[in-house]
């Protein structure tokens, strides 16, 4: 369960109406029996739902809030049965909308039979053996008894948990269970919930008077964590705890794979970061320069470009800046202490009981819902400035020969009201960057980052230029078709460069979802997924047929600006694992095509494990493979 930033209901005194609009799912055909074929998220349908009073005022009037649950359930329903659905992700999130929508609703034998649906969902390993934790186990405790005096109940409510935990394997799900547990604790939910209200009070004006299905299902997902899971909070974290310590750190699994390559054989390799910026200061001798500018305030070769001695940058709306690092100019707090409370808050979703995880845990049970904004703000404004210098860190381990161009820009902080003068920005920027890397000769380029047509539809409600639901999803699939373009045709007209992206964090299929640019069928790119150390796919990881290879993704250590170690897990980290394989084969054999490069990663990769489709890269193979067909092809 997480809390949710946004959500909407409606008073018990108003008629509540679940709205689908087919003009959204035109693309999606229909069969002789009226049942319409879904081929990609496109195709899913979109609610909505009215209200006429504040959320805040409906969010604590019980009848309403089931009230409105009934009409989810029924939209989803009747989905499930005019819809051909076989995509698990979306299959996962319908589900899990009806369990919150029956506990709403008061029914709980009703959530457990869905919850018994949701685990015999075929998903992600972790996904599926922890579908329903805690959830479950806390109403199968309130069930199973008569007698409700609280000791007793608790104590079945950590039987139950344990028993749940006991037919899982701990180390498949490690990683879900711990960080789904940790968020129960590090958010201050009263203050949280107020500050969600007043975001959708804020917001349904500007919409109608109405909110899209996903808000409805994160304000129905927060109504079930308060009343259902919270006030078992200290049982869920406890029996979780418990079990993290007997486990234990499992053992590094990626031990003698790695590749060192020799500083006196090799070829140097220019390899773009195109992310959040570098900190140049942190990888001396492995910066590339640019041989054609002086630091004159001229563009001295002509590029479009300013004194752009070693990248270029690009700011939210697109226009071009100086700076190749994302500012910490909106920090309030020390830079120190805003890094302390970044670590901090990581060892606290992680378990660990460190100085920094304790000084964030007394800040967060201190802090109003102003007070929760500005921390949350300002780790998100480090994280912006940290993550290309950790993916950087990453793809340039062990190489003396990469030549890292950063290109600075800021999609972590795509503009909050979209339009279309922004993403024709955005696009002409995309389609000049891949300009200047082909004018610089880069090999590589490592993009740790997608596009989506959800996270765009995400932004669109809070723009004032759209009255209706439908009229919202149009506008999103016309930006996002002018992004989308600009950068297939960009990477597409560049087939001497290897493009490797991140598949993404959302535990989606990359095709089924359109994530951009993963789902590009082009052979000059690749899509990289997340494992942990047993190679098994790591629970947020986006999947599918487009992502042929993944990496290690759990807890990769890397730096942050400045130089302090820091280990992240996601795809964004495990995204240069393969960009620095890819760099090190250029180093050996310059002449290797993308093609080549990809099929050489492919061939020499690993199964997963409890997974099929694509291939663990393993860079001590790989490099091996690549220098005996050296040595076997001769001089």
């Amino acid at each position: 369960m997480h809390v949710p930033r946004t959500g909407c209901t409606t008073c018990c005194s108003l008629l509540v109406l679940g709205l689908v609009y087919p003009s959204v799912v035109a693309n999606g055909a229909v069969d002789a029996r009226g049942i319409r074929l879904v081929r990609s998220a496109a195709d899913l349908p979109r609610h909505a739902y009215p209200f006429d009073r504040s959320v805040s005022a409906v969010f604590r009037e019980p009848r309403a809030m089931a009230q409105l649950a009934g009409r989810v359930q029924a939209d989803i329903q009747t989905d499930l049965e005019r819809y051909a659905l076989t995509d698990s992700a979306t299959l996962l999130t319908w589900r899990t909308r009806l369990v919150n929508a029956a506990l709403v609703r008061g029914d709980q034998a009703a959530a457990l039979v869905e919850i018994e649906k949701l685990r015999k969902l075929k998903h992600l390993p972790a996904t599926q053996q922890a579908a329903g934790f805690p959830l479950g186990a806390i109403l199968r405790a309130e069930r199973s008894g008569a007698a409700h005096e609280p000791a007793m109940l608790r104590a079945r409510v950590r039987r139950t948990l344990n028993a749940d935990l006991d037919g899982m394997s701990w180390e498949v799900v490690r990683d879900h269970i711990m960080e789904q547990t940790a968020s129960l604790s590090t958010v201050n939910v009263e203050h949280a919930t107020a500050r969600t209200l007043a975001e959708c009070d804020r917001m349904l004006p500007l919409n109608n008077q109405e909110l899209p299905d996903f808000i409805v299902a994160e304000l129905l997902d927060l109504w079930v964590t308060i009343h259902h899971i919270l006030p078992y909070r200290d049982e869920v974290m406890r029996i979780v705890a418990e079990r993290a310590e007997r486990a234990g750190t499992p053992a590094p699994g990626f031990a003698g794979r790695g590749v060192t390559l020799d500083p006196s054989h090799g070829s140097p390799v220019i390899v773009a970061i195109w992310d959040s910026g570098l900190d140049l200061g942190a990888f001396p001798e492995r910066v590339w320069r640019n041989p054609r500018e002086q630091a004159n305030g001229i563009d001295d070769d002509h590029n479009g470009f300013i004194d752009d001695l070693h990248g270029i940058a690009h700011g939210l709306y697109g226009q071009p800046e100086p700076d190749l690092l994302t500012s910490l100019e909106p920090l309030v707090e020390s830079r120190a202490e805003v890094e302390r409370r970044f670590q901090g808050y990581s060892d606290l979703l992680r378990f660990r009981n460190t100085a920094d995880a304790a000084h964030v845990r007394k800040l967060l049970d201190s802090l109003d819902p102003d007070g929760l904004d500005a921390f949350f703000g300002e780790l998100q404004c480090f994280a912006d400035h940290s993550h290309g210098t950790a993916i950087a860190s990453v793809a340039a381990e062990g190489n003396p020969f990469i030549r890292l161009l950063p290109v600075r820009a800021d999609y972590h902080m795509r503009p909050f009201w979209p339009t279309r003068e922004a993403a024709e920005a955005h696009a002409a920027a995309q389609t000049a960057t891949v300009a200047y890397f082909r004018q610089a000769r880069v090999r590589v380029v490592n993009m740790s980052w997608s596009e989506s047509l959800a996270l765009t539809e995400s932004y669109v409600p809070h723009s004032t230029g759209a009255a209706t639901t439908a009229e919202r999803c149009r506008i999103a699939q016309e930006y996002m078709a002018i992004i989308n373009q600009s950068l297939h045709d960009a990477i597409k007209n560049a087939p001497e460069i290897l493009f490797i992206t991140s598949a993404g964090n959302l535990a989606c299929d990359v095709t089924f979802d359109g994530l951009i640019p993963g789902a590009y069928d082009l052979p000059n790119l690749v899509a990289v997924g997340a494992v942990d150390d047993a190679r098994r796919p790591w629970y947020k990881t986006c999947y599918g047929e487009k992502v042929k290879l993944y990496a290690p993704g759990v807890d990769v250590p890397g730096r942050l600006p400045g130089g302090r170690g820091y280990a992240s897990s996601g795809t964004s980290i495990a995204c240069p694992g393969v960009t620095n394989l890819a760099a090190k084969l250029l180093a050996i054999d310059p002449k290797l095509t993308p093609v080549q490069l990809i099929d050489l990663m492919v061939t020499n990769g690993e199964p997963l494990t409890d997974w099929s489709g694509g291939r663990v890269i393993h860079p001590q193979r790989t490099v091996e493979a690549l220098r005996r067909a050296a040595t076997l092809s001769g001089p």
